[in-house]
């Protein structure tokens, strides 16, 4: 039995290597991609493994094992790492996207969560129809809105202080699945926003519907002269070449960037938690701080980001 679990903690050691190389390549297969997705949790895990090793004696698997820890360690090193800074205009733009899941009945805790926030932006997925509802109270407080609720999961609602232009509703992938698009009109220009919801990756099917979408997403960025950004639940981490390729097409940067992994779904087990809801934005905007909020029983985070416009 114990030269079994030698052997089992060999293999992993082996498998968390692979899985830390497995973003280098530009494409993936279903059932690779879906173990890029948890760095944080192959690095504390590495962690173990050099403990164990260490106390069997085992030089080889020990160097494997800090090899691995390394590797993973810092592909997640770099989203810690702040940007540079620049002058900025001094005007604030606070983001708030939430998932609060459909099917969630704690509405009075998510529009605590959402005032609390104090954010200019509101990006709001799974609207349903009774979600719409419930967040009534907020109008006040944001009186322009472009909502699109819908009861399966994939409803969208942007909630505004400034005036909101250009709604409209995009389809992207092969799948009936929204995107709102609108312009938000601040006193320096608009910026162009995109509220989304890709197809969660729970079979080879969906997977590649998603990576339609995000492609798709990446193509609409591209073709905007105007300052703009990303808000949604992408269903990917950092982590995948599919996102890579997102930020590459679109010319767009993670908000998070350094600030740390932020991990957001599933909020039911934190130490199975990924980066999975995101906000993008190109180089117009400077980061003044990035966090997540209280789930507020969603199995999401919700995130806040505080930019700025830089100057150009």
């Amino acid at each position: 039995m114990k030269s079994l679990w030698i052997v089992v903690f060999q293999g992993l050691t082996l498998l968390i290597i692979l899985a830390g190389v497995l973003d280098l390549p530009e494409t993936l297969p279903f059932f690779l991609e879906l173990i890029t997705h948890f760095r944080t949790q192959y690095a504390l895990f590495s962690l173990l493994l050099i403990l164990f090793f260490l106390l069997q004696g085992n030089r080889l698997f020990l160097i494997l094992a800090i090899g691995a820890f390394l590797l993973h360690f810092t592909g997640l090193l770099q989203w810690s790492i702040p940007g540079t800074s620049r002058k900025t205009t001094g005007e604030e733009l606070r983001v708030l996207v939430f998932n609060v899941q459909y099917s969630n009945r704690q509405h009075s805790s998510v529009i605590e969560e959402v005032q609390a926030a104090n954010a200019h932006v509101v990006g709001i997925l799974e609207l349903s129809h009774t979600w719409k509802q419930a967040l009534s109270p907020l109008e006040e407080i944001y009186p322009y809105r472009h909502h699109l609720p819908r009861d399966d999961g994939f409803g969208l609602g942007i909630y505004s202080k400034e005036p909101l232009e250009k709604t409209n509703v995009l389809h992207l992938g092969k799948v009936p699945v929204p995107t709102l698009v609108a312009d938000l009109r601040l006193r320096t220009g608009p910026v162009h926003l995109v509220l989304t919801h890709a197809l969660p990756p729970v079979s080879p099917e969906y997977f590649h519907l998603r990576n339609i979408h995000l492609s798709e997403l990446a193509a609409h960025m591209k073709e905007s002269r105007t300052p703009q950004m990303i808000m949604g639940d992408l269903n990917v981490t950092m982590f995948s070449p599919n996102y890579r390729a997102l930020e590459r097409v679109s010319r767009l940067q993670n908000a998070r960037k350094g600030f740390g992994i932020v991990p957001t779904w599933p909020d039911a087990n934190p130490l199975l938690a990924i980066p999975i809801d995101h906000i993008l934005i190109d180089h117009s905007f400077q980061v003044l701080d990035f966090r997540s909020g209280n789930p507020c029983g969603s199995d999401h985070s919700p995130i806040l980001a505080v930019l700025t416009l830089a100057e150009m």
